[in-house]
């Protein structure tokens, strides 16, 4: 029986390109912490789910999603996964959901926003990109699903680093760094990371939660592989309900080119930071921390795609300032 008071449980994706070693960084994750049920959904493209068999140390058997790719249209197969374990939630502590290499992490994320009652029952905590070190920039190169993965998470691990010289290990964590200036970067080797600090990582919907900028100038301006990376800041508040239809309108009509918006804004007459965070066509807007009182009330959002315009979005947005 689904205990109603139970807090929701977080979810963390797991993600990365072909050769990453997703699953070894799983069954890491799963040694280090034998104490706590863990929960996994392990999807592999082809009618046999061969990952599965390598899953070491789960409490229970994952569950399988095969013939079939996770980021298909509508997720119907995962959607149906999640409602029946929306019903066993006193029985485990935390779900992963390892994705084939090729998937789009933003069709992952989308139905625990799109979805009020998952949303209930889940909170999506972070999204996490296993990266191939020594292969990062060809795959960057080469797939455009690849670079999906690293503009999207909110981390980024850096596997492999065994396999490079110390320059060259520099080299691909500026690199990450470029591309998704956003995310935390780790590095690592045979999938091992430190799995308490991921654990813990923030959350796309948390309350209170807050984009840490990480030292991004207000010009922050870099592409690379076709990806662009900017800051947006604004002085004046935003005029919040407006904005938001305009968002909706954005982010479906640029669907393809948008991979990630998140940002602190000044909204009129609120007393608090608000937190934006965009999941392909799906945004959310929640109550940050309280403003500073020594610093200015500045809306800073960062964008991440490929053949974005900076001008002509932050029109689109100061359009809904506060005269």
């Amino acid at each position: 029986m689904k205990d109603s008071s139970l807090a929701p449980t977080p979810v963390h994706i797991v993600t990365g390109f072909l050769g990453a070693c997703k699953t070894s960084f799983l069954n890491h994750w799963l040694r280090s912490n034998p104490e706590e049920r863990i929960m996994v959904i392990e999807n592999e493209v082809g009618a046999v789910n061969l990952d599965s068999q390598w899953i070491a140390g789960s409490f229970a058997p994952p569950v399988e999603l095969t013939a079939g790719c996770l980021c298909c249209s509508l997720n119907q197969e995962l959607i149906e996964i999640l409602d029946y374990l929306s019903r066993q939630r006193a029985d485990y502590d935390r779900l992963i959901i390892e994705t084939t290499g090729v998937a789009d992490p933003e069709s992952l994320a989308s139905p625990f926003l799109s979805l009020p009652y998952l949303g209930r029952h889940f909170k999506l905590q972070n999204v996490l990109c296993l990266v191939d070190a020594g292969n990062f920039s060809y795959w960057l190169s080469e797939a455009e699903e690849a670079r999906r993965q690293v503009a999207f998470a909110d981390a980024l691990l850096i596997n492999k680093i065994d396999t490079l010289e110390p320059e060259q290990i520099d080299q691909t964590v500026q690199l990450a760094k470029e591309i998704n200036p956003q995310a935390k970067v780790w590095t690592g080797a045979q999938g091992q990371f430190p799995v308490a600090s991921l654990k813990d990582l923030y959350s796309l919907e948390g309350e209170g939660a807050v984009v840490q900028q990480r030292g991004i100038s207000d010009h922050h301006h870099a592409e690379n592989h076709g990806i662009s990376t900017f800051t947006l800041t604004f002085d004046r508040p935003f005029d919040l309900r407006d904005l938001s239809h305009t968002l909706m309108m954005l982010l479906t009509v640029n669907r393809h080119q948008i991979y990630r918006i998140k940002g602190i804004l000044n909204a009129h007459d609120y007393p608090i930071q608000v937190v934006l965070q965009s999941v392909y066509q799906n945004f959310v807007l929640t109550d940050g921390l309280p403003w500073p009182p020594d610093q200015p009330c500045q809306s800073k959002i960062v964008v991440i795609g490929k053949q974005l315009q900076k001008d002509a979005l932050r029109k689109v947005f100061a359009r809904h300032l506060m005269k």
